[in-house]
């Protein structure tokens, strides 16, 4: 087995001693190498995840301009100013300390969006196709996104994972073969069925059939992303009850599913996917499905409504329909449009036309909070 490779960063280190006294002495490094030692032209340091070549060379010597580094919070001394310079002129930052866990807030707002029809696409990662569902995005908070993958076979995705406070996958189309961590083998996601995604949690995309399409919903709407080049997927199968930043894995399986008839609006069936269980009732998410002639189904009040018509067309009333950014809406709302709106008013829902009607749904109940990772 070949040695492994140590990446190194090269810089200008004149004054090489001093600098390297301030590397040592000033950040917490340590030398691991010097050459010659009578007459260093090279010093080598180590510290902070960092390996740092500081070399006294015609070519490299002077000030350095536009270079920095950026070292933990932990590096910064006592009494430090949060920027310093090097004698040999780079800058150095450091990270502030660690955040604490942030609260996501909702600002009065709605989005509509129109049938996916009459949508804008574009071409994103690996060759997906993008739909913004709200483009506003609630003034941050949340981010819903359709997605396509026209070609389908392998996707070039790596095992990563995301800093949210709250995200689902909705198979709407086709099949999706994904792997989690935790969860056992790959398996396919096919169309119905929907996958939180708990903070933290490793995943992986690998392949889907043509034409497969997704409706994901995640907040804030910018967060971070992060590689993990450490760990292969599938590492094995976890508990039931593991917990990732206190939400539990979950995969409903659409096809496995029974609706549950609605007691309060006869012809209303509910198809729950247990995402309100496993976030402790933080997003109640789920389907709605009707016949025509069904009575009117109401909503009752949440932090936020958000609806994407999977199927059939709806229309909508009540008190949440009154804010002013709804008034030029069209009704009935069609199959691939829908709208968020935050704060949801009790929202009255029922069946437009002759057919079959089903809405995704969710219902955000309390304020997001997103952990820091």
């Amino acid at each position: 087995m070949p040695k492994s490779a140590t990446t190194v960063i090269e810089l200008a280190g004149d004054p090489i001693a001093d600098t390297a006294d301030f590397f040592v002495d000033s950040l917490g490094f340590r030398v691991t190498r010097v050459f010659p030692a009578d007459n260093p032209r090279e010093i080598e340091v180590s510290g902070w995840g960092l390996t740092v070549l500081l070399r006294s060379a015609p070519a490299l010597a002077g000030p350095v301009t536009g270079t920095s580094l950026r070292l933990p919070a932990e590096a910064r001394a006592k009494g430090m100013a949060t920027e310093v310079t090097a004698p040999n002129g780079i800058s150095i930052y450091f990270d502030t300390p660690s955040p604490t866990p942030t609260t996501v807030a909702l600002p009065q707002g709605v989005e509509v969006f129109v049938s996916d029809a009459d949508a804008q696409w574009h071409v994103g990662r690996a060759g997906l196709e993008y739909r913004d569902l709200l483009p506003e995005r609630l003034g941050g908070a949340v981010i819903a996104s359709q997605i396509r993958l026209p070609h389908g076979g392998d996707v070039p995705d790596y095992v990563h994972y995301h800093q949210v406070a709250l995200q689902f996958i909705y198979c709407r189309r086709g099949t999706i073969r994904v792997v989690y961590q935790d969860q056992g083998e790959p398996f396919e996601m096919r169309a119905g069925d929907c996958v939180l995604q708990p903070p933290g949690l490793r995943h992986q995309v690998l392949a889907s059939s043509p034409g497969a399409e997704v409706v994901e919903l995640a907040c804030p709407a910018e967060h971070q992303t992060f590689g993990d080049l450490q760990l292969t997927l599938p590492n094995g199968v976890g508990r039931a009850d593991q917990r990732y930043e206190g939400q539990a894995f979950v995969w409903h399986r659409g096809e496995q599913a029974v609706p549950q008839a609605s007691s309060a609006a006869p012809g209303w069936a509910w198809r729950d996917t247990g995402i309100g269980e496993a976030t402790d009732k933080l997003a109640d998410t789920g389907v709605w499905s009707a016949q025509a002639g069904a009575k009117p189904l109401v909503l009752e009040p949440a932090l936020m409504h958000f609806l994407f018509v999977l199927e059939g067309q709806v229309a909508l009333q009540g008190p949440a329909m009154t804010h002013q950014s709804l008034a030029g809406m069209s009704t009935p709302v069609s199959e691939g449009a829908g709208l968020a709106i935050a704060p949801g008013d009790a929202l009255h829902l029922l069946p437009a036309g002759d057919g079959p009607v089903q809405v995704l749904y969710t219902a955000l109940r309390r304020e997001p909070v997103c952990p820091v990772l």
